[in-house]
C-alpha cells in the first residue's frame, strides 16, 4: 500500500512539474505602468478612473510586491499633479498592498489608512469597498478574523451601493476564505458559490483562484473528499497557468491540510513540501511558516534533523510578521484609527443632532407661519360666506333646472321609444282589421250569391267552398289580431311596471330565504309555460349572509327577472342571441333540437357575503350572449328574443331596482359556454 501511494506522488510530481512549466505569459508580463497612469489621469470621471486601476489588481501584481509598489508610487505622483482624492486614495491602496504582500504588514496597514480616510473624504462606494477590502486582507493574514469579517463586510456593503460590478464580489469571495480559517465551512461555501458561479467562465484569474481554493477546503472539512479534490484541481491548474508562486502555496497548503484529515502523512508531506517550495527564493517566503509548521509536527522525534530544520524555518518565517515589534506597531495604528474612526463617528451624530434641532425649528416657524395664514384665511372666509350663500343658493337653483330638462330629455327618449315598439303591433292590428272587413263583406257576396243561383256545376241554396276558404283566412287574421294585442298590452304593462314609483317599506329580510324561494317561484312559472323543459338547480348560500334591509317584493322582482332570463338561454342555446329577428317557427325547432341532445341544463345561484356588502350569483350554461351587444342588455326595450317573446323591459327592470338600492348588477359571459350575473346590494 506504501508503495502504492509513493508511486502516486511520483506521478503527481510529473504532473505538477508540467502543469508548471505551462506559464501564461500574458498573465505573468507586467503592463506598462506609464500609459496605466495616463489612461488614469485622461479619464473623463471618477468612475472611468477607478475602473482602469481595477483592472490593474487582474495582472501580475498579485506575483511581485515590487511591482505592485512602483505602480502605487507612479499613480501617488500623479495623484499629487492632479490634485484627485480618488487617485490618491487607489495610489495608498496599491502601496498597502504591495507592502502586505512583502510581509511588512505594519507598512501596508499605515498606507491602507490613509486610503480610507482618502475614499471617505471623495465619498465614491466603489473607492470605500476597494480601500476596506485591502485592509482587512492584513487582519485576515495575522488571523484576526473577527476585525477582518467587520471590514469586510463594510467593504461589501459599500461595493453594493457602488457602479463597478467586478469589486462587489472581492469582499464575498474573502469572506468565504476568512470562514474557511476559522474553521466554518458551511458559511464559506455560502459566500463563495455564487462568486464561483459568477466568475468560472471569466478571465479574472485572482477571484477564479481564491473561490476554487476556499470551495476545495470548505468540502473537505464537510467531508466531501470528491468536491475537494475536483475544485483543488481545477485550482492547480489555473495557477500554474498563472505561474503565480503565492496562490500555488496556498493551493499545495490547502491539499496538504485535506490529507492531513484524511489521516494520509505521505500525501500531506508531499503537498507541504510542494508548498514550501513553491515560495522559496521568493518575496513569499514568510508563506512556509504553515506548511514548515505540519512538517515540523509529522516527522517522527527521531528524524531530529528534519524536525529541527523545518521547525527553524516555520519560527523564521513566523516571526517575519509576528515579532514583538511589528505587533506594537500593528496594535499601536490599529488604535489610533479606531479612534479616528470613533471621532468621525461622533461628528457625524453631532452633524446629525444639530441637523435635527434645525428641522425642528424650521418646523415650528412653519407651523406659526401656517397658522397666521390659516387665521387670515378664516377671516377672509367669513366675509365671503354671505356671497357664497347668494351664490350657492342661484347654484341649486340652476341644478333643479337641469336636472328637469335631464328628466323631460329622457322622458322624451322613453316616450319615443315606446311609440316606436307599440306601433308594430298596432299597425299589425289595423291592416288586418281592415283586411278582415274586406274579406267579410267578399263572404256575405259570396254567400249571397250562392244560395240565390249556385255556383256553375252546383246545386243553388249549398255553402260554396270559397266562403269556407275566406271563412277560414278570417279566423287566421283574428289569431294574429289577438296576438299582437296581447304583445301591445304586455309592452304597456311593461312601460307601467317600469315606470311606477318603488312602493313598500324596508324590513330585515333573510337574503337566502328569499334567493331560495324566488329561484323555485321562477322555475314552476317557466315550466307552466315550456312543460318539457328541465333543469338541474345548484345552491350555494352563505351561512353568514345573515338579513339586509330590503323591500322583499323589489329584490324578488330583480331575482325574478334574471332567472327567467337564464332559464330562456338554457332553452334556447343553440339560437344565435345577437339575432333578434327570429320567428316563432324557427325557435319551436331550435327547442326541440336542444331538447333531444344530452346537455344538462344546469342553473347555479350563490350568496356571499363581504365586508360592506351582499353578492348574489346566478350562473347558466346557456348559449351565451354575443360580446357586441353585452353593453345594450339592460337598455329599456332591447331584447335578443325573437318577436312577440320579450319586451326587452326586464333586465333594465331589475337593473334600476338595484341601483335604487345603491348597488349594481355585473355581467360576465362567453358564446357557447353561458353567462353569469353578479348582483351587488349595499349590507
Amino acid at each position: 500500500m506504501m508503495k502504492i501511494l509513493r508511486v502516486s506522488h511520483i506521478v503527481s510530481g510529473i504532473v505538477t512539474c508540467l502543469v508548471l512549466s505551462t506559464t501564461n505569459t500574458a498573465f505573468a508580463q507586467r503592463v506598462n505602468i506609464d500609459s496605466v497612469v495616463q489612461l488614469v489621469a485622461n479619464a473623463k470621471d471618477d468612475d472611468q478612473k477607478l475602473a482602469y486601476t481595477v483592472n490593474l489588481y487582474s495582472t501580475s501584481i498579485n506575483n511581485d510586491p515590487e511591482y505592485t509598489i512602483e505602480i502605487g508610487l507612479k499613480l501617488l505622483k500623479q495623484a499629487q499633479q492632479d490634485g484627485n482624492v480618488l487617485e490618491k486614495s487607489t495610489a495608498y491602496s496599491f502601496l498597502g498592498h504591495g507592502y502586505r504582500l512583502a510581509g511588512n504588514h505594519v507598512k501596508g496597514l499605515q498606507y491602507h489608512h490613509e486610503a480610507i480616510r482618502l475614499a471617505e473624504e471623495n465619498g465614491n462606494p466603489s473607492l470605500l469597498c476597494i480601500a476596506n477590502n485591502q485592509l482587512a486582507h492584513i487582519y485576515k493574514d495575522r488571523s484576526e478574523f473577527e476585525k477582518a469579517i467587520r471590514i469586510y463586510k463594510l467593504s461589501a456593503e459599500d461595493g453594493a451601493k457602488g457602479r463597478i460590478e467586478k469589486v462587489k464580489y472581492w469582499p464575498l469571495v474573502n469572506l468565504g476564505a476568512v470562514y474557511l480559517l476559522k474553521n466554518q465551512p458551511d458559511s464559506a461555501v455560502i459566500f463563495t458559490k455564487p462568486v464561483y458561479e459568477k466568475f468560472k467562465d471569466s478571465g479574472d484569474q485572482n477571484i477564479k483562484s481564491l473561490s476554487f481554493i476556499t470551495l476545495g477546503g470548505a468540502y473537505s472539512k464537510l467531508n466531501q473528499p470528491d468536491l475537494s479534490t475536483y475544485y483543488f484541481q481545477k485550482a492547480l491548474s489555473e495557477h500554474s497557468t498563472q505561474n503565480s508562486k503565492r496562490y500555488l502555496n496556498m493551493v499545495y497548503v490547502g491539499l496538504a491540510e485535506h490529507y492531513q484529515l484524511l489521516n494520509k502523512p505521505d500525501s500531506v508531506e508531499f503537498y507541504a513540501r510542494n508548498a514550501i517550495d513553491a515560495v522559496t527564493n521568493t518575496p513569499f517566503f514568510y508563506l512556509s511558516s504553515a506548511p514548515a509548521n505540519m512538517l515540523s509536527s509529522l516527522y517522527d522525534p527521531a528524524n531530529c534533523d528534519s524536525t529541527l530544520k523545518y521547525a527553524r524555518m516555520y519560527k523564521s518565517a513566523n516571526d517575519s510578521l509576528y515579532n514583538t515589534r511589528a505587533n506594537q506597531q500593528i496594535q499601536m495604528m490599529t488604535f489610533d484609527e479606531d479612534i479616528r474612526q470613533y471621532q468621525l463617528n461622533e461628528e457625524k451624530e453631532k452633524f446629525v443632532s444639530r441637523v435635527k434641532q434645525y428641522v425642528t425649528l424650521a418646523g415650528l416657524i412653519t407651523a406659526i407661519i401656517v397658522a397666521m395664514i390659516l387665521f387670515r384665511n378664516n377671516k377672509l372666509r367669513k366675509k365671503a360666506n354671505n356671497h357664497l350663500s347668494a351664490t350657492l343658493r342661484d347654484l341649486k337653483s340652476t341644478q333643479a333646472q337641469l336636472i328637469q330638462s335631464e328628466k323631460m330629455a329622457s322622458l322624451g327618449e322613453l316616450t319615443a321609444g315606446i311609440a316606436h315598439e307599440i306601433q308594430n303591433p298596432l299597425n299589425f292590428v289595423n291592416n288586418f282589421s281592415e283586411i278582415s272587413s274586406e274579406l267579410i263583406e267578399e263572404a256575405e257576396e259570396a254567400i249571397g250569391r250562392g244560395f240565390s243561383a249556385g255556383q256553375p256545376g252546383q246545386e243553388a241554396g249549398k255553402k260554396s267552398p270559397l266562403v269556407a276558404e275566406l271563412l277560414q283566412d278570417i279566423k287566421q287574421n283574428l289569431v294574429k289580431i289577438n296576438h299582437h294585442g296581447k304583445r301591445a298590452d304586455a309592452i304597456v304593462k311593461g312601460m307601467l311596471q317600469h315606470s311606477q314609483s318603488r312602493s313598500g317599506t324596508k324590513e330585515p329580510t333573510d337574503i337566502n330565504a328569499l334567493v331560495d324561494e324566488y329561484l323555485r317561484l321562477a322555475y314552476i312559472s317557466y315550466q307552466s309555460k315550456y312543460p318539457d323543459f328541465e333543469a338541474k338547480m345548484e345552491t350555494s348560500f352563505d351561512a353568514s349572509a345573515g338579513e339586509i334591509n330590503i323591500i322583499p317584493q323589489d329584490i324578488g322582482k330583480a331575482l325574478l327577472n334574471l332567472y327567467s332570463n337564464a332559464f330562456y338561454a338554457c332553452n334556447h342555446r343553440d339560437v344565435n342571441p345577437g339575432d333578434a329577428m327570429h320567428d316563432a317557427s324557427r325557435i319551436n325547432t331550435s327547442v326541440t333540437t336542444i331538447n333531444t341532445t344530452m346537455i344538462e341544463n344546469i342553473i347555479s345561484v350563490s350568496t356571499k357575503r363581504m365586508a360592506d356588502k351582499i353578492e348574489i350569483t346566478v350562473t347558466d350554461n346557456g348559449g351565451g350572449i354575443d360580446p357586441k351587444i353585452i353593453d345594450k342588455i339592460f337598455q329599456p326595450f332591447f331584447t335578443t328574443k325573437p318577436t312577440g317573446q320579450g319586451t326587452g323591459l326586464g333586465l333594465s327592470l331589475a337593473y334600476d331596482i338595484i341601483k335604487a338600492y345603491g348597488g349594481k348588477i355585473e355581467v360576465e359571459s362567453k358564446q357557447g359556454e353561458g353567462t353569469v350575473f353578479t348582483l351587488v346590494l349595499p349590507v
